[in-house]
């Protein structure tokens, strides 16, 4: 049986056959949506309820709390911390927290030292590399200080009709 034979049967009138759900898609999701958001603030509303942002998180909303004394804000806090029942007490969390506190002190001392010993090192090996090239370097003057000292001890000068010609005697 098609649609309008379906809804001759049921006795329906209609000139144009009955329209099938439409296959799901992104408006009929944000309808669904909408819808959904309606019935939840609807319900929210009824129970006096506060609500939050435009579509809520469908969490189960809570009531305000109530004003609470200090010492019930600090044993809250304390529990937050993690010291409530069968947990460690506040002096013993506070050893804790200095011996963390020295070790993570050590931990920093000890790369220090240890880049402050590597920069010795490199600027040790930096020096060295120094010197050697200052050492070739006075090596290289020296040899030709020693050259041109050589042929200060040759040069002869002869002078030939006003002009002069240097030679260099072996």
């Amino acid at each position: 049986m098609n649609v309008v034979q379906l809804a001759l049967v049921n006795n329906v009138e209609t000139s144009k056959p009955l329209q099938k759900t439409p296959a799901p898609n992104h408006r009929n999701n944000n309808q669904f949506c909408d819808e959904l958001h309606r019935a939840v603030h609807k319900r929210l509303t009824q129970r006096n309820l506060p609500l939050s942002g435009s579509r809520p998180s469908y969490a189960t909303a809570t009531s305000p709390t109530p004003q609470l004394s200090s010492e019930t804000h600090r044993s809250l806090s304390l529990q937050q911390k993690g010291f409530g029942k069968n947990q460690m007490s506040e002096s013993d969390y506070k050893a804790a927290q200095s011996k963390a506190n020295k070790q993570r002190s050590q931990q920093i001392n000890q790369e220090q030292k240890h880049k402050k010993n590597k920069n010795k090192k490199q600027k040790v090996k930096n020096n060295e590399q120094k010197a050697k090239e200052n050492e070739q370097t006075r090596e290289a003057h020296k040899a030709s200080e020693e050259i041109t000292a050589e042929r200060q001890r040759t040069k002869k000068t002869v002078v030939i009709a006003g002009d002069s010609i240097i030679k260099y005697v072996k």
